[in-house]
Order: C-alpha cells, then sequence, then structure tokens
C-alpha cells in the first residue's frame, strides 16, 4: 500500500464532508503513470470505508503534457475549468504559496486554497478539518 489507513482515514474525512459534491484531481507527478493512478485507487478501494472507498477513477488529472512547477499546473488547471468548480483546495507536499520568485506571481491565487502537506506524513486529521473549512467558507462567499 502507498498510504497508511490515518491519511486515508483524513482524505476520507474531506469527503464526507461534502457527499457527492468533491471530485478528486490528480495533480502529482503519478499523473502520467497510469499504473501509479492504479495503485493509489486500490489503495482508496483496500481501505475499504466509503466513500472514498468507493472511488473507482479520478474525476480529472491536471494536464500530464505540462511539466513545470506544481503550483502553474494546478492554477493552469484551476483557470480552465473555473465554469465547474465552485470551490476547491489543493493538498500538496510541495509549497503552493510563498515568496519565492517561483511562486510569487501566482501565490495569492493560492491563499485559502492550499494545505501543505509534509512528504512524509501526508495529510493529517487535522490538515482536513482545515481543508474542510476553507472548502466551506468558499462555498459560504458563492
Amino acid at each position: 500500500r502507498i498510504f497508511p489507513d490515518r491519511t486515508l482515514e483524513a482524505l476520507n474525512l474531506i469527503l464526507q464532508a461534502f457527499p457527492n459534491e468533491i471530485r478528486i484531481v490528480l495533480s502529482s507527478t503519478w499523473r502520467v503513470d497510469c499504473t501509479a493512478q492504479e495503485d493509489i485507487l486500490y489503495d482508496f478501494r483496500a481501505y475499504g470505508r466509503p466513500p472514498l472507498a468507493q472511488i473507482t477513477d479520478f474525476y480529472d488529472v491536471t494536464d500530464p503534457s505540462f511539466h513545470s512547477i506544481r503550483q502553474h499546473e494546478i492554477y493552469r488547471f484551476v483557470q480552465q475549468h473555473s465554469d465547474r468548480i465552485s470551490a476547491w483546495i489543493a493538498l500538496d507536499d510541495e509549497a503552493l504559496t510563498g515568496s519565492s520568485s517561483e511562486l510569487q506571481t501566482r501565490s495569492a491565487a493560492f491563499e485559502g486554497h492550499s494545505i501543505l502537506c509534509e512528504s512524509s506524513v501526508g495529510l493529517t486529521e487535522p490538515q482536513a478539518h482545515q481543508a474542510v473549512a476553507l472548502l466551506q467558507e468558499q462555498l459560504a462567499r458563492r
């Protein structure tokens, strides 16, 4: 298995907060590897608890031919699909906000939309609750 149950439980908390509303878009480098995608989906099924265990495919992936800074890849996807996105959150182990030259041009667009996960730990329960709160805030503003 790729992900520990505690990480999958945290992701499941987010999905449970928005039944039938959340769509998972894969933006990691795994998006270009069908085997890696299947391994992730296997982990979801092996976790065994709905709604995560019921996911059979990713809703979408960021453009597999556009390899850049992760922030730019996600930003491009959000802009291209803004007509079908009412709220969004990026869960990533790469910084999506900050003052570095690579991030600062689009950093403001990620404020309130990103959770930085530690790669060796993964998504945690407190971060899942933070993601739910951010999504609820976005939806309340619409």
